[in-house]
């Protein structure tokens, strides 16, 4: 059985530095767990010619979120940064809502079939732009709302991960534990001693 865990969230709350530090925090063979990284970056590399606010932008971005959940065999555990729940949240707050309800409505399966969504507060991190990152601040606090909705709406079983970071990689370390079908973390010594981190995405 594939457990899956998702960190989904709004621009720079922490999703990628969390995701990093779970290597050192886990006690399942390498081989048992896969880190799934942000396709949003690279697709945004690669697509200069769109940008992340267009709804073309975020259906190729859900298309690639797709292929990456069929390309899974044989691990335990899964831990993705951001999901295909991501460009259908994204598209509502674009007010592309026919568009992110269809999308929603025929892969619902696959929705249902992470185990659960740790979704990034914005409340504390400062937003900050940089040369991919063009969201804006409120724009950024629109789409969290969103994804409040859109989780309880589709009735997915979700935690709200937020505080300082340490604390937050503490509240995924929690949610592994509850959802993995063994203890496969750390104990809670390994989060507190990481060591010094930044608020990032």
């Amino acid at each position: 059985m594939v457990v899956q865990v998702a960190l989904i969230g709004t621009a720079c709350t922490g999703k990628t530095m969390v995701l990093e530090m779970l290597p050192d925090l886990l006690v399942l063979p390498c081989e048992s767990v896969r880190y799934m990284p942000e396709l949003a970056r690279d697709l945004i590399s690669a697509r200069r010619d769109i940008s992340p606010t267009d709804a073309e932008f975020q259906i190729t971005l859900f298309e690639k979120e797709i292929g990456r959940l069929k390309s899974l065999s044989g691990e335990s555990l899964v831990i993705t940064d951001r999901c295909l729940l991501d460009p259908i949240v994204y598209l509502r707050a674009l007010k592309k809502h026919d568009i992110a309800r269809e999308l929603a409505r025929t892969h619902r399966d696959l929705l249902l079939g992470i185990d659960r969504y740790l979704l990034f507060d914005p409340s504390g991190v400062p937003y900050r732009d940089d040369e991919q990152r063009k969201d804006g601040a409120e724009f950024r606090t629109q789409v969290h709302d969103e994804f409040v909705r859109a989780l309880n709406e589709m009735g997915l079983d979700w935690r709200l991960v937020s505080g300082t970071p340490d604390q937050r990689a503490q509240s995924v370390v929690d949610s592994l534990n509850d959802v993995a079908p063994e203890r496969v973390v750390q104990s809670v010594s390994r989060v507190q001693n990481a060591g010094s981190l930044r608020h990032g995405d």
